[in-house]
């Protein structure tokens, strides 16, 4: 770790320096808990590591406070993925996993962490615990850390409604590809190991998904299959 990071395997360093910048830019609690949903219990219990945070909360509070929440690769080439986008940092350690030809149930067992909960992040139905983005993530030889951003440098850049609106017709067309490869992949890890990887929970929200992204056209059914469908 490099000067002004602060490695979240343990959070308490962390959060510790993240209620300094608070107090030190006078940024009052009410704001924390009006802009993040964050009570200060909340955020004291994170700093005694009683409690971990919800990672989109973690980035949340930690980007307004002039800070970045990173996934990096410990070996060479050390990319950086920001997790400000959930979506695509999963994405990268489900490409690991294949790389590395680990199964699901492996997968499961190495890192502590369930398959229901990986699809879950990855097509975003729910965000990790901290800990859990952590273990998942050095399962695969990545890093998770907090950097704080250099002087000058915006969190995000402006977008039009234009560009919105592009991208978020993008990520639907990625989702709805998401969502059919996942369905592939538990069923042929389910009848390889006998083992279910699907909740009741994950499963209709994964339903109701589908039926959203049937009705917006991106997606057609065969009856028995969902697939792509031409635009």
């Amino acid at each position: 770790m490099q000067l002004d990071e602060y490695d979240l395997h343990d959070q308490r360093a962390a959060m510790a320096v993240l209620d300094a910048e608070r107090k030190a830019r006078g940024v009052p609690t009410s704001e924390i808990k009006k802009r993040h949903g964050v009570s200060m219990n909340s955020v004291y219990a994170w700093r005694a590591h009683t409690r971990t945070p919800h990672l989109q909360r973690f980035v949340s509070l930690a980007t307004t406070l002039g800070f970045d929440v990173i996934m990096r690769r410990i070996a060479e080439p050390r990319d950086e993925y920001d997790l400000r986008d959930q979506r695509a940092a999963i994405a990268v350690l489900d490409a690991e996993r294949k790389a590395r030809d680990m199964a699901l149930g492996d997968m499961e067992d190495k890192s502590g962490v369930s398959v229901n909960s990986v699809y879950a992040w990855r097509s975003c139905v729910r965000s990790p615990l901290l800990c859990n983005a952590v273990a998942i993530a050095e399962t695969f030889g990545f890093e998770i850390f907090m950097r704080r951003r250099p002087e000058g440098k915006r969190a995000m850049p402006p977008r039009d409604e234009q560009h919105r609106r592009e991208r978020a017709k993008l990520a639907r067309k990625v989702l709805a590809q998401e969502f059919i490869e996942f369905r592939e992949q538990y069923a042929i890890e389910s009848k390889r190991t006998g083992r279910s990887f699907v909740d009741a929970r994950l499963l209709l929200n994964t339903g109701l998904m589908l039926m959203e992204l049937e009705r917006a056209g991106y997606i057609e059914s065969s009856g028995t299959a969902y697939r792509p469908k031409a635009r």
